[in-house]
């Protein structure tokens, strides 16, 4: 956890100031760890692992009454 709060800075670099607000990087970055590391087999199924289950939610970073991520805007990013 402590890594990404260094990366933060980095991340910050990359941004565009205007426009559509983005995902913040270091949750990407846990989500994509989580799918890794519980097996999840596409960006669909993990959107949804991470809209139910509170560990998912709570290790990327989002409150229990925040919304997830549209899954096309998860792989534009990852792909950049």
């Amino acid at each position: 956890m402590r890594l990404c709060g260094r990366c933060r800075c980095h991340f910050d670099a990359v941004y565009a100031r205007g426009g559509r607000p983005s995902i913040a990087p270091e949750k990407l970055v846990r989500a994509l760890l989580l799918q890794v590391l519980y097996s999840v087999r596409s960006e669909r199924r993990l959107m949804e692992q991470i809209d139910y289950n509170l560990l998912f939610r709570w290790f990327v970073g989002l409150d229990m009454d925040d919304a997830i991520w549209d899954v096309t805007c998860s792989r534009r990013t990852a792909s950049v």
